[in-house]
Parts: C-alpha cells; sequence; structure tokens
C-alpha cells in the first residue's frame, strides 16, 4: 500500500475512533490488525485458523478470539502523525 494512502486510511480510522472506549479506541485497531498480519504470514497459524473454525462455530461458539502467544505484529505498525 502506498503511504499517502496509508496516511489517509489511518486519519481516518483516528477520527472515527475518537470517541470510543479505550478497549476499542485506534490501538485496538492496531492490535487487530497485528493479529492478522501475523495469521497472514505464518501458514500454521492460517491452518489453525481454518481448521478450528467451523468446529467453534459447530459447537455454537459465536464470539470467539484467536491469540499467539508472542508479540503481535501490531506493534510494528507505525502511527501516522
Amino acid at each position: 500500500m502506498e503511504r499517502k494512502r496509508y496516511a489517509l486510511l489511518d486519519a481516518y480510522m483516528r477520527k472515527c475512533m475518537r470517541d470510543a472506549d479505550g478497549a476499542h479506541d485506534h490501538e485496538h485497531v492496531y492490535r487487530v490488525l497485528g493479529v492478522a498480519l501475523d495469521i497472514a504470514a505464518d501458514p500454521q497459524l492460517q491452518a489453525a485458523v481454518e481448521y478450528l473454525t467451523p468446529i467453534f462455530t459447530l459447537l455454537g461458539a459465536r464470539n470467539f478470539t484467536f491469540s499467539a502467544a508472542r508479540p503481535s505484529a501490531a506493534a510494528r505498525v507505525p502511527p501516522v502523525t
């Protein structure tokens, strides 16, 4: 993605999330992005998510999340100032 486009999207996201509670502020968006980038970069994580998602759904789980034990890529996403 071009840096200019990223900056526009980041500014828009920050504007939309300005009044959000602390658990769902712009840092939350970076954390979710980081997990998505981790999964995209790791074929084993991709396979685990693809394998477990339908199982959890069949068991009736509706709002489940996956998290990694290692640091997320969110820390590597630079905020645009």
